[in-house]
């Protein structure tokens, strides 16, 4: 009994590892929630990012660069990049997003009657309204003949914070996001039924309203800072469309505006 419990111990690990790590073809994948720390005018961040995505369409992994700048103190810009793809003998897919954003932010310095820096505590409150254009492009063979390109546009406003104390950075993000497909081709051959269906039905729906968060923790220096998050986005319904729903992202970022100060 020991033996056979065992057994199915061990299939449920497998079983559970094949489902999450199987490949299958992507329509969208969701971006990072960027949570910038900006406390004044001419602060500068950079970030680069590897993305992870878990659950559904888990193969689709990507790199993503971010930044933000306040060219006034309570104003800032952003910009986001993301480009993501993955194979498999079934195929292959990619595809990109492009984020601009312009927003505000609050800074708030927690310990302001100790100048010590090792002993740093700041709340930055930000909010970005935006727009994304972005595509998606799934092959059905292994030449790349049969093929289906999506394009879409996404509109956003997001909320983030980000709390730093000492070497601790912790960032929590939301975003509500309205994303709408704006065309979609498809070449001439022999696409699976079930990838066929899951392109009418997002044709079909077009326009999708959803939010997102994130969340990071990580370490935090002087020039630069390192987190580990997750992102999740809460789709109706996300597997009648392939669309990814979340993502475990490493980031690391630099305060551009630290390499200047004297």
């Amino acid at each position: 009994h020991i033996n056979m419990k065992n057994h199915i111990l061990i299939f449920s690990i497998i079983s559970v590892i094949a489902i999450l790590s199987s490949c299958s073809h992507t329509y969208y994948a969701p971006n990072t929630v960027p949570t910038p720390h900006l406390m004044d005018k001419n602060n500068a961040e950079i970030r680069g990012t590897l993305v992870f995505p878990v659950g559904q369409s888990s193969d689709f992994n990507a790199y993503e660069g971010s930044a933000t700048y306040s060219p006034m103190k309570h104003l800032a810009v952003q910009s986001n990049i993301l480009y993501g793809s993955a194979s498999s003998s079934t195929g292959k897919n990619s595809g990109s997003i492009i984020d601009v954003a312009v927003g505000g932010y609050l800074p708030k310095n927690l310990n302001p009657s100790d100048p010590n820096p090792t002993k740093i505590e700041e709340l930055s409150l930000a909010t970005f309204v935006g727009t994304s254009f972005g595509s998606i492009t799934n092959t059905y063979d292994t030449i790349g003949i049969v093929k289906s390109n999506l394009k879409f546009q996404k509109y956003f406003c997001s909320l983030s914070a980000s709390y730093i104390v000492q070497r601790f950075k912790l960032g929590f993000g939301l975003r509500f996001n309205q994303l709408n497909f704006k065309s979609s081709s498809v070449t001439n051959g022999s696409i699976p039924f079930e990838e066929l269906r899951k392109i009418k039905n997002i044709e079909a729906k077009s326009n999708f309203f959803y939010p997102e968060m994130s969340l990071n923790i990580g370490l935090n220096f002087k020039k630069m800072y390192l987190t580990w998050g997750i992102t999740r986005s809460y789709f109706k319904d996300v597997s009648l469309y392939n669309f990814n729903n979340s993502n475990m992202y490493l980031s690391l970022g630099f305060k551009i505006h630290e390499f200047f100060k004297k």
